[in-house]
């Protein structure tokens, strides 16, 4: 299949509002992934332990650890060190 033919595919089937818990998700990017990966998170924003200190802390290492991370948020958006932050209008 074609890139757009994927993508369209995906959005499709992507439903928000469910209430991340992203701290698992996180330990394993940064165990799996290499320096100067790029990393990048598509969400709505709504991540119920975005302000637990240890997943600031695990933000914090996986931006370090990458070339670039990116926080593609549909709608809460939230400051983390490190991160590009962008909003995604849909």
């Amino acid at each position: 299949k074609n890139q757009q033919d994927v993508i369209e595919k995906v959005l499709k089937k992507l439903r928000g509002g469910g209430g991340t818990v992203i701290e698992p998700t996180l330990r394993r990017v940064l165990s799996e992934m290499k320096n100067k990966d790029i990393v990048v998170v598509f969400t709505d924003g709504e991540i119920w332990d975005i302000n637990d200190p240890n997943t600031q802390i695990l933000f914090e290492q996986v931006a370090s650890k990458a070339s670039i991370a990116v926080f593609a948020t549909t709608l809460r958006e939230h400051e983390l060190k490190g991160w590009r932050i962008i909003r995604i209008k849909v």
